[in-house]
């Protein structure tokens, strides 16, 4: 149980970097969907909410739900080692209450059709106390083990997800059944939509741009106006393996008049000089993409890692792609960049 419970820090601390700089969205009102959890447990979802499974790392059995565009993100996860729902939750409790980082807000006892549930609510102490920053932990008794469900989001519901844990079931004896997954993702505002397989954990990501700006960026011409929207990455035995973030460099002064492989070069070695970056000099190269042109960069070493960049560009707007991996695929990441559109508003 002990390394559940820094399983637990691990991921409400991802959790709450990826939210932290947000505002709040809504998501248009879908269907629902009901997912299995590994060790005999359902759970009923929004059809919003895109869902992977930490089984595609062998050693994490973890499924993984987030709402991207609105933001709010839960994991579900069977305790194979802990018998009951009170046990489970007090080994947590004392473990975030041995921790510096971290605060206990509140502990409590619920009531749900699955049987006894304990919700504890903790956050970092570093972050201001407001209820974004709160990570929500509710231990259910299940027929093989307790299930663990972990939620947090920028706007978080009354009930604090006490629904998504009302609607667990316990399944009768038989075989799992898998479900329908659409590896798309849309992101309503700037107005893309990109495809991540399985093994990728999505996540809004508002925050300073990567490869095209960042906070150091107004001081040599180079404004923050670049964001980035999202960040994917995939892990292994709790490393990350690969990292993409999708940025809007739309903002950026002078980027809807580059056009060319060496414009872009220019625009990416200024961009590291202007944030303080090591600079290293991509080699930028013209791609037909079936659809469209764009514009791909290479880096051999981008703060140590080999690193691609895929910029998609129309009329009045300029998006990057940028992916880096210690071993990065020999397509540098082309079967994602060719999913990449630009939504129509309007």
């Amino acid at each position: 149980m002990r390394r559940s419970a820094l399983g637990t820090f691990v991921t409400g601390l991802v959790l709450t970097c990826a939210i932290a700089a947000g505002v709040s969205a809504t998501s248009a009102a879908g269907g629902s969907r009901t997912v299995e959890i590994p060790g005999g447990l359902t759970v009923t979802l929004s059809t919003d909410w895109r869902i992977w499974s930490g089984l595609a790392a062998a050693d994490d059995p973890t499924v993984f739900a987030t709402d991207v565009p609105a933001r709010p993100s839960c994991s579900f996860r069977l305790v194979e080692n802990a018998r009951t729902a009170d046990g489970a939750a007090h080994e947590a409790l004392e473990m975030l209450e041995g921790h510096r980082q971290l605060e206990v807000l509140d502990y409590a006892l619920e009531s749900v059709p699955a049987g006894h549930a304990v919700r504890v609510s903790h956050q970092p102490k570093l972050v201001p106390a407001e209820e974004r920053f709160v990570i929500h932990e509710y231990y259910v008794s299940g027929p093989d083990g307790v299930a663990r469900i972990i939620c947090q989001g920028v706007d978080p519901p009354a009930d604090r997800w006490l629904s998504i844990v009302e609607s667990l079931e316990i399944l009768w004896p038989g075989p799992q059944r898998a479900w329908p997954f659409d590896p798309r993702v849309e992101v309503p505002e700037p107005g893309l939509a990109v495809d991540f397989g399985a093994e990728w954990q999505v996540q809004d990501w508002a925050g300073h741009g990567v490869v095209l700006g960042g906070p150091r960026g107004n001081e040599l011409g180079l404004p923050e106006e670049a964001t980035t929207v999202l960040r994917a990455v995939t892990t292994s035995e709790g490393r990350r393996k690969a990292e993409c973030v999708i940025e809007d460099v739309t903002g950026v002064p002078g980027l809807l008049g580059v056009d060319s492989p060496t414009e872009w070069q220019e625009a990416f070695v200024a961009s590291a000089e202007a944030g303080g970056r090591q600079v290293s000099v991509p080699d930028v190269t013209t791609v037909d993409l079936g659809s469209e042109h764009t514009v791909r960069a290479d880096w051999e070493r981008w703060r140590g890692t080999p690193a691609s960049a895929w910029v998609f560009v129309d009329a009045e707007r300029r998006v990057v792609l940028f992916c880096r991996a210690d071993d990065p695929p020999v397509d540098r990441w082309r079967s994602i960049a060719e999913t990449f559109e630009f939504l129509r508003t309007g």
